[in-house]
């Protein structure tokens, strides 16, 4: 590690270093403050549109401190919610004809019992129901089958009602700055 020559640059870098290392520190303690704060309002705001059923607000800023500032923004806070949708396989066979149901549900075969079947399989003239009680079957509703069916005109959104569920993520807001035709 090389010395510093100069007495009075090697104080100065010294003092940089201190001081650069307390800014970063101050700056962590700062940003913590203000996330917390931010998160804080963000609550706030989403439980008021929740309360009251709003999916956005739109409204024109109020005036602020600084009264030579004549613009006023006009603001639309919208509330996003992620959603999972969850297809309800056996309300989907209800509703749907077999023949339709093989064109959006997967199935997934498993064999619980190999040596079972081996054995089953082994002796001649198997019934379809004994060799069925060896396999287990997993049933999906394949989502992208279904959306492309529904823009396909195949089957209708009305059509699902009641076969599957809708469970709300998250949600976050999204603030814009809008043009003075945009609230109202």
């Amino acid at each position: 590690m090389a010395k510093l020559s100069n007495k009075q640059e090697a104080d100065k870098i010294k003092k940089t270093i201190a001081f650069m290392h307390d800014v970063k520190k101050e700056f962590k303690v700062m940003e913590k403050k203000h996330l917390f704060e931010i998160d804080k309002n963000v609550e706030e705001i989403k439980s008021y549109m929740i309360r009251h059923d709003f999916e956005a607000l739109k409204f024109q800023e109020l005036p602020r401190l600084n009264k030579s500032d004549t613009v006023k923004r006009n603001f639309i806070c919208k509330r996003i919610v992620r959603k999972q949708i969850d297809f309800l396989v056996d309300k989907l066979e209800e509703k749907f004809s077999k023949e339709n149901c093989l064109d959006f549900i997967d199935k997934e075969y498993s064999i619980n019992d190999l040596d079972g079947l081996i054995k089953l399989l082994k002796n001649a003239g198997v019934k379809p129901n004994e060799f069925k009680k060896f396999i287990n079957v997993k049933k999906t509703a394949n989502k992208d089958k279904l959306e492309q069916m529904n823009n396909l005109g195949e089957i209708k959104k009305e059509d699902l009602v009641g076969c599957y569920t809708v469970t709300e993520l998250s949600s976050y807001l999204k603030v814009t700055i809008a043009k003075n035709e945009d609230v109202k």
